[in-house]
This record gives C-alpha cells, structure tokens and sequence, in this order.
C-alpha cells in the first residue's frame, strides 16, 4: 500500500523555502523588554481603565507570569483585554443567578407561551471562547503550561548531555 501525498520535509528546509506553517508546540518567546517586577507593569500600562475586579485580575495574572519569567511590555495588551473579559465573564455569571437561565414568555392574554433563554448565557459562551483564545497565548492554561515544562525539560536535559561529554583536546 502507498503512502498519499508527497512525501514530508524537514522542518528546517520548509523554513528556507518560505512554507513552513506555524507549529502548534511552540510557547511565547521572550524577545522584548522583560518586566521583572509590578512597579514596571505600572509604569509601561494603564491599566485604571478596568474596573476594580479587572484590576485585581490583571496583577494577579501578571504576577503569575513575573514568577515564570515570561511577562513581556508587548503582552500587557493581551493582558488587559484578557483581564477585561475575564472581569465581563463574571458579570454574566451574576447575572444569569439573579435572572436564572430561563425566563418565562407569556402571551398578550396573559397565558405561558414558553421559555427564553437568558441573553447572557450566549454572551458568556462568546466570551468564554475569547478568554480561552488569549489564555493559550498568555501561557495561562494547563495545557499551555504543560507545553512550556516539557520544551524546558528537553533543554535542561540537552545541557546535562554537552556537560557529561568527553572533551577531546
């Protein structure tokens, strides 16, 4: 039996060629000006624009990638647009327990016609898949970060190979 299609090619040689497509394995590189501490995220972002839970949610989750070393001037963006749905995100939900999840429609003489959705509950479901978009982005999934601990393993384990290797003189 044959094999369909052409054959594979190294990743390096579609580089060269210019048709390599994005690798699903790759994690954030740090290429930017690394913030290291919360005093610098206040420095480089404004971000009074979100309210006070977003707010909290913004330091926390920079705080979080202060302590990986990943937090880069060039992510706030996607920080503050994260911590923003994520901030709407529970507002749907306090929401949806003070309205419940349907809602009773009735007709003009007054009898039950049926039963509504909550409105919120699609604007969760969008926001839901936003947050989800900008967290695998923002190394803060499980997956994400399962991802980044198994690439720093391989190199911690390619340095343990160059130093265990004879040296030829």
């Amino acid at each position: 039996m044959s094999k369909r299609g052409p054959a594979k090619q190294p990743q390096h040689l579609l580089e060269l060629k210019g048709t390599a497509r994005k690798s699903r394995k790759r994690t954030m590189p740090v290429c930017g000006k690394l913030i290291t501490t919360l005093e610098q995220v206040g420095e480089l972002c404004d971000y009074s624009i979100l309210s006070k839970q977003g707010q909290q949610i913004f330091l926390q989750r920079c705080t979080y990638l202060i302590g990986l070393k990943m937090l880069e001037a060039a992510y706030l963006d996607a920080l503050l647009l994260y911590s923003m749905y994520f901030d709407m995100a529970l507002q749907c939900i306090d929401e949806i327990q003070k309205e419940k999840w349907f809602s009773s429609l009735y007709d003009k003489k007054g009898k039950l016609a049926g039963y509504v959705e909550n409105p919120h509950l699609k604007l969760l479901d969008r926001i839901c898949r936003v947050l989800g978009n900008i967290s695998k982005e923002l190394l803060l999934t499980p997956a994400s970060r399962m991802r980044m601990e198994v690439e720093s393993e391989k190199k911690a384990a390619d340095i343990m190979n160059i130093s265990s290797d004879p040296i030829e003189i």
